[in-house]
């Protein structure tokens, strides 16, 4: 999120006004301009997400009635009206089919101690002024591969079938739409209110979000819009005639590769429905020439020529420059982007507008990768460890929805080592199926490899890979205006490099990313290993790497040595379990047995005179992918490593035989992983 002169744009949400990455002499604090109007709102949204929303609605008033004062209004009882019907009548429960609880009674009892039973006509009641001011559309999201998550999502579809509107599938992700309803607190939404308010909230662990949820409603919210030859080389050459005419390495050069892929070809007209989209939250993007067919605009004046670079400025270029790195067409003036074919929603909106950005995407074809290099206002504290998957509200509608959001580990004067208790979202929450957080690497694909000191990390496995995001003296060119490129540097450039790579991955194989989790896994599985434990520990998957980006991700991929990558169509393990040693101090790892099946990546590393193998794993479906230490692989009573391994069943540069564990440099199972037959021949 760092900027020193242009930031790129690909897919980010932010708050009204992002976290922009610093410039030099530029203090960059991470927040938005919302944060410093943080005591403008004037009241909360309670949300009642249950079952039984009138029983829910109940139950809080009468929390409130103990702990403060709650705002009242009287009625008075017409001809065939009992109290209970009149007050339904008047908070509008009967417009969302909502009848009269045995909690709305004892809240009317309450208000009322003295009201005569049968009431007569002319009976004064006073009632809690709380109505039903709209329904809310919300979603439950279930992994059914998971057999925790399959029970919950049973249970669900049984008990919440009167509120259900709807079910979406994609892959083993299970998708359910329901409707809740919502009253407005007309209280100040001063400290002393959040904590009075927060009280009422309540949790259920069978749709993993609070059923009962207060929400800070703010004022003012702002209106979304109406509709080694690198980038960095080519830059240093501006100030170094003679000055090409236009500018040549695409942004994938960056990333270890040399060109853009053509896979995607299928995703270059505009309209298929099953191509990805990226969804920036962030500044508008402005329509440089190189951006308007992302941004499905007609054609403007061409702009101006690549070199000079325009000043940037972080308050007004930060979502263009974003842009330009996922999305530019490097026509004539511009570095062509990572996924030129992909459609650019532009959002610049206000966190709360989260939600609504989720709801208008939830119905429509194609993955959505959502990119945000900023920072949520957060006025909760992180009380459990658990706190972060539910607060600030919208994260419950980020980690409920399919598509992927790539988000920006930030840097600030004080570098934050994230973890779980951090206040600090999105970032935190890395962990999460559907969540990638980036951060930045110097020397990404060297052996001295390394976080900068000035970009945020987590030792808890909260950022989930590194990428090239410049630095102060070599600063990545974007576009920065409707004519212009500017520099800029910092966690959201890689941000935009790692968005826009996964957004043109899913070009190639649409049919086959179909939820953000699928994605997310590929991610992991193909970076590189960090070269040293010092990195490694900072980053749990490694160093984003194009190498293998646009295989087929159903593909088994190989390198033995000395040979190249090659692809089998088939792989059988000939063992259930993988048991590893540390060499670092010559002890197995505390996690024990690796089924086979969980192996997402073995790569092999030479780190000074020590010779092993990074092993990337997921012990569980939807958790993320983690890295081992340089280790050795462990005999035990039925394999070891002088036993077959693997066996491949060949193509046409690739022999069917059993494959040495010692022989591996690369293996990268396909997402559906290597097969295990009973007895099976091939491994004797």
């Amino acid at each position: 999120m760092r900027a020193a002169a242009v930031l790129p744009t690909l897919l980010l949400v932010a708050a009204l006004e992002p976290a922009i990455c610093q410039t030099d002499g530029e203090k960059s604090s991470g927040s938005s301009q919302a944060d410093t109007d943080k005591d403008k709102g004037s009241s909360f949204q309670i949300e009642f997400l249950g079952k039984d929303p009138s029983a829910d609605w109940a139950k809080t008033v009468l929390k409130l009635m103990r702990t403060g004062d709650v705002p009242t209004s009287t009625l008075t009882l017409e001809k065939g009206q009992d109290p209970c019907n009149a007050v339904l009548q008047r908070l509008q429960f009967d417009k969302f089919h909502l009848g009269c609880s045995d909690g709305m009674k004892e809240v009317i009892r309450q208000l009322n101690p003295s009201l005569p039973s049968p009431s007569p006509i002319g009976q004064l009641v006073i009632y809690p002024d709380l109505p039903i001011t709209k329904s809310v559309p919300w979603r439950a999201a279930f992994d059914s591969a998971i057999p925790e998550e399959n029970d919950r999502l049973v249970k669900v579809r049984e008990l919440w079938k009167g509120r259900k509107t709807g079910e979406k599938t994609a892959g083993s992700q299970r998708t359910l739409g329901f409707e809740g309803v919502a009253v407005e607190l007309k209280v100040p939404t001063s400290p002393e209110n959040y904590k009075w308010v927060e009280g009422v909230e309540n949790f259920n662990k069978d749709i993993d979000r609070f059923e009962t949820r207060a929400v800070a409603k703010e004022t003012n919210p702002v209106a979304g819009p109406k509709f080694s030859n690198t980038p960095i080389d080519w830059a240093e050459s501006c100030n170094a005639p003679p000055i090409p005419i236009t500018a040549a390495p695409p942004y994938i050069s960056l990333l270890n590769a040399t060109d853009n892929p053509t896979c995607s070809a299928a995703c270059s007209k505009p309209g298929n429905p099953s191509c990805p989209e990226i969804v920036l939250v962030d500044q508008a993007v402005d329509p440089h020439p190189d951006l308007i067919s992302a941004l499905r605009m007609p054609n403007t004046a061409p702009a101006n020529n690549w070199c000079p670079f325009k000043k940037y400025d972080a308050t007004k270029n930060h979502g263009t420059h974003l842009a330009g790195i996922m999305v530019s067409a490097g026509a004539a003036t511009g570095f062509k982007g990572l996924a030129p074919n992909v459609s650019l929603d532009s959002q610049p909106i206000t966190d709360p507008a989260i939600k609504k950005l989720l709801d208008s995407k939830a119905n429509l074809a194609g993955l959505k990768i959502y990119v945000y290099a900023g920072k949520f206002k957060n006025d909760y504290s992180i009380t459990t460890l658990e706190t972060r998957r539910h607060k600030p509200p919208q994260v419950e509608d980020i980690l409920a929805s399919q598509g992927l959001w790539v988000v920006a580990a930030g840097q600030q004067e004080s570098v934050i080592d994230i973890g779980r208790k951090t206040t600090d979202s999105p970032m935190n929450l890395g962990d999460q199926k559907n969540v990638v957080v980036v951060t930045a690497c110097d020397d990404c694909y060297g052996s001295k490899a390394a976080i900068p000191d000035w970009a945020n990390y987590s030792t808890e496995g909260l950022v989930t890979v590194a990428a090239p995001g410049g630095s102060g003296a070599r600063q990545i060119p974007s576009t920065i205006d409707a004519s212009s490129l500017g520099l800029a540097y910092g966690t959201s450039q890689s941000t935009a490099l790692v968005a826009g790579l996964l957004a043109e991955m899913a070009s190639c194989f649409p049919q086959r990313y179909v939820n953000g989790a699928l994605l997310k896994q590929r991610l992991e599985a193909i970076a590189k290993p960090a070269p040293t434990e010092e990195m490694s520990s900072k980053v749990s998957a490694g160093v984003v790497d194009a190498t293998f980006a646009y295989r087929d991700p159903d593909a088994q991929l190989l390198k033995l040595a000395g040979d190249t990558v090659k692809s089998a169509k088939n792989l059988w393990f000939c063992t259930d379990n993988i048991r590893l040693r540390s060499l670092a101090d010559d002890e197995e790892l505390e996690i024990g047995p690796i089924p086979v099946k969980r192996i997402r990546g073995i790569y092999k590393q030479i780190i000074g005179n020590q010779t092993g193998w990074r092993v990337k794993y997921q012990l569980k479906q939807g958790e993320p992918t983690s890295t081992s230490p340089l280790v050795k692989f462990m005999p035990d009573a039925s394999w070891g490593p002088d036993k077959p391994f693997f066996y491949v069943d060949g193509s046409s540069d690739l022999p069917a035989r059993p494959i040495l564990v010692d022989e591996v440099e690369t293996l990268i199972p396909g997402l559906a992983g290597g097969s295990i037959p009973p007895a099976y021949q091939g491994c004797k």
